[in-house]
């Protein structure tokens, strides 16, 4: 029970108001007028009645943004990995310049709708960048609702800026030659290899996430990946990866099965893309042309989505599926003839 004590000082009397936290943590607030304090100590009864009561949830601390953040990093230490973390942090990064210390209870709609537009106009981001944002700064907010720091998400009321919808990129299968081709270096010839044949991320089978001898099973001729959200799946190995993964192992005794800094990787598969004149960017369409091969070849759609690694088998038919017009138009060529 909250309760008001009067107590003297040089310039008059004050009065304190002390109770108790419903984690049972001793709480203490000075006031100069009594009624004042009366009120506020009514007001701390009725509050944790209500929260007693379900009808109110008790909230964390109201911490100003920089440490929110530092807080948020811990809660997903082991729910996402390093790269991800440091590529999110770069973003709230640009909101804690944006806002500054605010308290994170005091955001709001408006805030961040201004936020969005700085960024495209002042920062000359894409929209698809934006939107992406967008999606990081959600998922902040939807986390900090689950740990009760918050008590609704104030991004939810903001649209997200507009997206058009990215060129699917799979290289054909002379582009994969050509590609494969101007690789000047054995060691990334297997990781390059690897991408193709297993359809992993870019990360999954360097050490960091970490992809280990450990994580390869050559009796069962498959292999673990830790996927997003440190999920593991289950890869099987076709003849080519089987075999580079043996030899390096065997024959050429690495610690790792592939020990790259990733920055210094993709700097050389850039150089190599643009050697063989192959339109592609990141790593991922080594992941989608491995996706989009499978499914050409008459695997199920559900089974290409399960060794992908997606959650709902949605994101494999709007993101790793090229559809082209002349696959079309062998299909609706199937209907000649069938009613004349």
């Amino acid at each position: 029970m909250a309760t008001v004590k009067t107590f003297q000082v040089k310039s008059g009397l004050r009065y304190s108001v002390d109770w108790y936290g419903l984690n049972g943590v001793r709480r203490r607030k000075n006031f100069k007028d009594k009624k004042v304090a009366e009120r506020f100590a009514k007001e701390i009864e009725v509050k944790k009645m209500r929260i007693n009561a379900g009808l109110e949830v008790s909230l964390e601390s109201n911490l100003p943004l920089p440490e929110m953040v530092k807080e948020y990093k811990k809660y997903m230490a082991n729910q996402k990995d390093p790269e991800t973390i440091r590529r999110e942090t770069s973003i709230y990064n640009a909101l804690e310049v944006f806002l500054g210390n605010i308290k994170i209870r005091a955001i709001n709609k408006v805030q961040l709708t201004h936020y969005l537009e700085y960024r495209q106009v002042e920062c000359d981001i894409s929209p698809a960048t934006a939107a992406t944002e967008h999606r990081t700064l959600k998922a902040f907010f939807n986390t900090l609702v689950r740990y009760n720091y918050l008590q609704e998400n104030p991004i939810l009321a903001v649209q997200a800026p507009r997206n058009l919808p990215k060129e699917i990129i799979i290289l054909t299968d002379d582009e994969v030659k050509e590609f494969l081709s101007k690789v000047d270096s054995s060691d990334y010839r297997d990781l390059f290899l690897m991408y193709l044949h297993t359809g992993a991320r870019r990360g999954e089978i360097l050490p960091g996430r970490p992809f280990t001898w450990d994580n390869v099973n050559f009796k069962r001729r498959e292999i673990t990946l830790i996927g997003k959200k440190r999920v593991p799946r289950i890869v099987p190995l076709d003849d080519v990866a089987f075999e580079l993964l043996h030899r390096r192992k065997f024959d050429e005794h690495r610690e790792f099965p592939f020990n790259f800094n990733y920055d210094y990787l993709y700097k050389k598969y850039l150089r190599y893309l643009k050697a063989a004149k192959v339109k592609a960017t990141g790593l991922h369409s080594l992941r989608r042309s491995y996706a989009s091969k499978l499914i050409e070849s008459g695997v199920d759609l559900l089974d290409v989505s399960k060794m992908m690694g997606h959650q709902d088998v949605k994101v494999t038919i709007d993101h790793y599926i090229k559809i082209n017009n002349e696959k079309l138009h062998r299909a609706a060529s199937k209907l000649n003839g069938v009613w004349t």
